[in-house]
């Protein structure tokens, strides 16, 4: 069954250990469709929840992560502005049930705060609305940082990064994951408000250092108050992607500007950005003969689309997931990890 549990707690008392429900006592507000865990049987009672969870690094374009909850209570919707600046934890994955149901590959989605709440009251249907960033607080006009940019001659680039990032980012640390030291070659400076443009120089900066072709340089994304950068070092051990993971096949995105294709599997927490995965050579059964699954031939070409193996084979480097679900929608591509991800 699909699994999802979402826990918006006031920032004062986030770090509580308290997870249980109570929207009208000041404790964390908890939707969960398996309050016993995965492994148990689900709350067949659970409101229908559709999310839109972005986790992608600063230098690709990308809103806010979208949660709404249908279903809910007049009470909490009457108050919904009053979570705007909560903290939030979202979980996702697939619970016990289902033959090909993996609940080790449930988990923690997204950690972040609320930036825009509200509720709304259609015909019969109310529904809680919120709008999530992966920062600890919302970050606004009024509260944005200025980010100053001073690569200095003979200095590392981690320590240009992280007195960039710490000075303008109170609390925040930063972790590094970078296949060789990068010493500055001349001073470069800048000033910059908004982390888009900090993503684009640091990649830049990074790769007039390294200039090997593929080389991406480097890259970043936050999780709860951390920056984690990473190049192309990818995750030590690869984790491999079943076949029967997949819905459809994988789709190439074309080589500019690096080798990378785009892959579908059913909604999973245990992949990050930065982690290496290795495609399946063929069926589940381990079989490098057809299993029934033919091939489709389309007419008048001369091409052949396998149905029992992947199209790509090999490892790839994540750059990007998101993650999509409709709870109630029986479609079987309503509940799903998009994966994009470079050749290694």
């Amino acid at each position: 069954m699909r699994y999802y549990k979402i826990v918006l707690t006031h920032p004062d008392r986030a770090t509580t250990s308290t997870d249980e429900i109570n929207a009208r006592g000041g404790k964390p507000l908890t939707f969960n469709t398996h309050p016993n865990g995965v492994n148990a049987a689900p709350d067949m009672g659970a409101l229908h929840v559709i999310m839109d969870v972005p986790v992608t690094t600063f230098d690709q374009a990308n809103g806010a992560a979208y949660v709404e909850i249908r279903g809910i209570d007049i009470h909490t919707i009457s108050q919904a502005s009053n979570l705007q600046g909560y903290t939030i934890k979202i979980y996702g994955g697939m619970g016990k049930g289902f033959p090909l149901a993996k609940p080790s590959q449930s988990g923690l989605l997204l950690v972040g705060s609320v930036y825009q709440a509200f509720g709304n009251w259609v015909g019969t249907e109310m529904s809680l609305n919120l709008l999530v960033q992966p920062f600890s607080e919302p970050l606004t006009q009024a509260n944005s940082p200025k980010f100053v940019w001073h690569w200095a001659k003979g200095q590392d680039i981690k320590d240009a990064i992280t007195k960039c990032v710490t000075s303008a980012m109170n609390g925040y640390t930063c972790n590094f994951q970078l296949a060789n030291t990068l010493i500055g070659t001349h001073d470069d400076l800048g000033f910059y408000d908004d982390f888009s443009s900090l993503a684009q120089v640091i990649i830049n900066a990074s790769r007039s250092v390294n200039q090997a072709q593929d080389y991406y340089g480097i890259q970043f994304f936050v999780a709860g108050k951390t920056f984690y950068f990473f190049d192309n070092t990818g995750s030590n051990s690869p984790k491999k992607i079943e076949f029967n993971d997949l819905i459809g096949q994988p789709t190439w995105l074309g080589p500019a500007e690096y080798p990378k294709i785009m892959l579908q599997t059913v909604m999973r927490a245990d992949l990050a950005l930065n982690d290496v995965i290795t495609m399946p050579l063929f069926n589940q059964l381990g079989s490098k003969t057809l299993a029934g699954y033919g091939t489709i031939a389309p007419t008048g070409q001369n091409i052949q689309t396998p149905k029992d193996r992947s199209l790509f084979q090999g490892n790839f480097q994540i750059t990007s997931l998101r993650h999509i679900g409709h709870s109630r929608n029986p479609d079987g591509a309503a509940w799903v990890t998009v994966i994009e991800a470079v050749k290694t």
